[in-house]
């Protein structure tokens, strides 16, 4: 055994090893490796220049850019940051325009600041900024203007990260800069109101009303003060503190701007119908539709003539929106306001009213499907019917009206055109250089770097089926969606089945299957799912805080874990599909064992059981197209539309097999079940 090894070493040092190798997908495969495994410096010793092709490089076309970006983060974590700089300037090079060079050049300023480089450094991040304002670059460019004597500079640039970036990890550092230097953060009550308004919008409404609270402590002029307090009062809305939401608002100053106090009046009135007192909500409204802003006083009036549509005074929300209608036709709202003024006509039995109402729509690119199916349920004999039946088919196969349309056309014995099966699309050959990259990014493992390849390989329609299909076959689902959603639905409309395939994909199809089946839950109702809550992106994150391909909040994660018996998930394990897509199966199956109806179930998925079942309690029995029009939440009323067009779309272009989950035309009783 012994006498062995000398020869044993001879042959492996002949071998080929990755770094060795030609092949530029293994030499970045091995850099990469030995980078994850904390060895820096032999990664970047793997992506030295070497001769390749009678050339000096790193790995060889088309990963050149990526090797000397990768060399260049082996290189500052190994210590050489001067020869990091250099790198990112190599890189920035290589990629002018490209994903290499965006992140290249915002680590570039990085390295020339660890090199001591400091002007350099400063002049770098700069430029970087000046492609988007980033958290990590505005926090470094804070740090070396501390270290250029800039200390006026570095404290303003700090506060701009902590006002703009409150949620980020930067910020929190950027806080910690500011106390240590002077013992506190000292925002001034204009920084204080944009950390409101950004926690707003992240969906964290108790951090904004501190912040806006904080804002009213200090804020002197009037109208700084007057948006801290409609801030306030908004987090408070959003907090469901109605009383305390209102008396927010009460306390709005004389100092007030217009387009200030038309929010705070407009949000008067959303607190009302938030309470269900509808009469008050449109008296608060009528007065905030009289505002000088138009925006506001545009949507007072539609929120006016709704809040009867929502107390089921149907005659009174008919007239209120034609009143609209006629009195604001180029409003952002008319359109939607002509379709209430049609619903609200039939509701209220004048199905002629209704029927004109409803005509005006029929052309229109987002209502006319739902005007032609309700034009076709209200028309005065089944030929008319038939007709308003066929032609929203020919507009819109395979929407949620169109569903319904093929019912309605099965009752009165009139035929249907099929929907062809979805064709499996080929696998396309890579044709430029960044399709050839994203190939081979994609089969080592760094999906969202082939991602940005492809996103970057080209904008026009005539690449867009090929770059559709290619990203479908690296299993990058999200940017296969994506470009198909951008360039195939004139393909879709008109037959083309691997058109239809892409737009309709099977994502993650081996594992949906498989834990849809362990659930009982049919897998074409994971897909319509997953296709309205992320797009097919795992890494998908909601201003709510829900995450992941099913878009799941990780407290319910975690509780649906506990009662399914799986382990509970960490926060960002809900960004795998393997840990997110069983949880969210067994979830899903729980609702439609409560509610028996797979609208019903998709409604509570979006909206929650407990409001789920309120709106059964209300409407059972009602006709299921009626019932879902009827749901308060526009929300989850555009969801449940959405959700099961889906469903029925991917049954029939993927030839489905085992029985569909119950949608009755009429709406049942809900049962007992889960409450979360």
């Amino acid at each position: 055994m012994t006498s062995a090894l000398p020869l044993l070493a001879l042959l492996l040092s002949a071998a080929p090893t990755p770094e060795a190798a030609a092949d530029p997908a293994a030499r970045l495969s091995h850099a990469r490796e030995l980078a994850s495994g904390g060895d820096w410096a032999g990664a970047a010793r793997a992506l030295a220049p070497r001769p390749i092709d009678g050339r000096k490089q790193r790995c060889g076309p088309p990963l050149e850019g990526w090797c000397a970006l990768l060399r260049a983060e082996a290189l500052f974590y190994s210590g050489d940051a001067e020869g990091a700089a250099e790198e990112y300037g190599i890189a920035q090079a290589l990629d002018p325009g490209g994903p290499v060079a965006g992140r290249a050049e915002r680590a570039r300023g990085e390295a020339l600041m660890a090199a001591g480089k400091l002007t350099q450094a400063k002049s770098a991040i700069r430029a970087a900024l000046s492609h988007g304002a980033s958290p990590e670059l505005l926090l470094s460019l804070a740090q070396v203007e501390s270290e250029l004597g800039e200390e006026a500079e570095s404290r303003s640039t700090l506060l701009r990260l902590a006002a703009s970036h409150p949620d980020h990890p930067a910020a929190v550092q950027a806080e910690q800069l500011l106390r240590q230097r002077s013992g506190k953060i000292d925002l001034d009550a204009g920084a204080l109101v944009s950390r409101a308004e950004r926690w707003l919008a992240i969906g964290l409404p108790k951090r904004a009303l501190v912040a806006a609270h904080d804002a009213l402590e200090i804020a002197s002029a009037p109208a700084e003060r007057a948006q801290a307090q409609y801030l306030e009062a908004k987090a408070l809305f959003a907090l469901k503190e109605y009383p305390l939401a209102e008396l927010a608002l009460s306390e709005l100053g004389p100092g007030a701007p217009g387009e200030t106090r038309a929010k705070a009046q407009l949000l008067d009135g959303r607190v009302a119908l938030a309470h269900g007192d509808d009469a008050e909500a449109a008296r608060r409204l009528d007065a905030a539709a009289a505002a000088p802003d138009e925006a506001s006083a545009d949507e007072a009036r539609f929120l006016a003539a709704w809040s009867f549509f929502s107390s089921g005074d149907y005659p009174s929300c008919a007239a209120r929106f034609d009143a609209l209608v006629k009195q604001r036709p180029r409003s952002p709202r008319a359109s939607e306001a002509a379709w209430y003024r049609g619903f609200c006509g039939h509701l209220a039995g004048d199905d002629g009213a209704a029927r004109a109402s409803l005509s005006s729509l029929t052309s229109h690119p987002s209502l006319g499907p739902q005007a032609l199916y309700w034009l076709g349920r209200l028309a005065e004999s089944p030929e008319q019917a038939a007709e308003h039946y066929q032609h929203l088919l020919r507009l819109s196969p395979f929407d949620w009206y169109s569903w319904l349309a093929r019912q309605r056309l099965a009752e009165l014995g009139r035929p249907a055109p099929p929907l062809t099966a979805a064709a499996t699309a080929t696998c396309p050959k890579p044709a430029t250089d960044r399709e050839r990259a994203a190939q081979l990014l994609s089969q080592i493992g760094m999906a969202r770097e082939a991602r940005d390849e492809l996103e970057a390989a080209g904008s026009g329609n005539s690449d867009g089926r090929r770059r559709a299909e290619l990203a479908s076959c690296l299993g990058l689902h999200d940017l296969a969606y994506r470009l198909a959603n951008r360039h195939l639905w004139p393909a879709a409309i008109a037959g083309d089945g691997a058109a239809r395939g892409l737009l309709f994909p099977r994502a993650y199809r081996e594992l949906v299957e498989e834990k849809t089946a362990r659930a009982g839950l049919d897998p074409s109702f994971a897909w319509a799912i997953m296709r309205r809550e992320s797009a097919f992106d795992p890494l998908a994150r909601s201003p709510a805080r829900a995450f992941g391909l099913m878009q799941l909040l990780h407290p319910v994660a975690r509780k649906i874990a506990w009662l399914s018996g799986a382990q509970p998930p960490r926060l960002d394990e809900l960004e795998r599909p393997e840990q997110i897509v069983p949880l969210a199966s067994w979830y899903l199956a729980q609702l439609f064992a409560r509610f028996g109806h797979a609208a019903l179930a998709a409604a509570a998925y979006n909206g929650g059981p407990s409001a789920a079942a309120r709106w059964v309690a209300a409407r059972s029995g009602r006709p299921l197209d009626e019932f879902v029009e009827l749901i308060p939440y526009k929300e989850t009323r555009l969801y449940v539309k959405g959700v099961m067009g889906d469903y029925q779309t991917y049954r029939a272009l993927w030839g489905a097999q085992g029985p569909a989950l119950a949608y009755p035309m009429s709406i049942p009783p809900a049962g007992a079940g889960v409450g979360f």
